[in-house]
């Protein structure tokens, strides 16, 4: 009790907001930060923050959405974040990697249960076959 006595002495019943001094990043300072992150650290930063734009933009300066043991849709999965799901399964990489760590199946049901477009997950279902076929 004697804390908050003294708080309320010290303070003078003022009561401080921090909502000044939290202002959003203007897309300039958002660029200047992305332009230091490797293609991967795009991908991974992307699936963690659910920023699909992101991720693609590290796929598409050469990044592997593969890398660190799929650790990108493990992420996607734990968020059940569907169009990034979609993205990922999109990916001979990803899939190849999953099919190799006998991952796929978890992520396949995964998928199944969030993607509706039913035709996307045929084609992904006879991608995983025939690459499982080549392994």
């Amino acid at each position: 009790m004697k804390y908050i006595k003294s708080y309320t002495e010290q303070s003078n019943f003022c009561n401080e907001s921090i909502k000044d001094f939290l202002k959003p990043k203007s897309e300039e300072e958002i660029e200047n930060v992305l332009k230091n992150l490797t293609p991967n650290q795009k991908i991974l930063r992307g699936c963690e923050e659910n920023y699909l734009w992101l991720v693609k933009r590290g796929i598409e300066e050469g990044g592997n959405p593969s890398f660190a043991q799929n650790i990108c849709i493990w992420n996607a999965v734990i968020d059940q974040n569907a169009e990034l799901i979609k993205l990922l399964l999109s990916d001979d990489r990803v899939l190849i990697d999953a099919i190799k760590s006998r991952d796929i199946d978890h992520f396949y049901e995964v998928a199944y249960a969030l993607i509706k477009d039913r035709e996307w997950l045929t084609h992904i279902s006879d991608k995983i076959d025939e690459l499982s076929k080549n392994k």
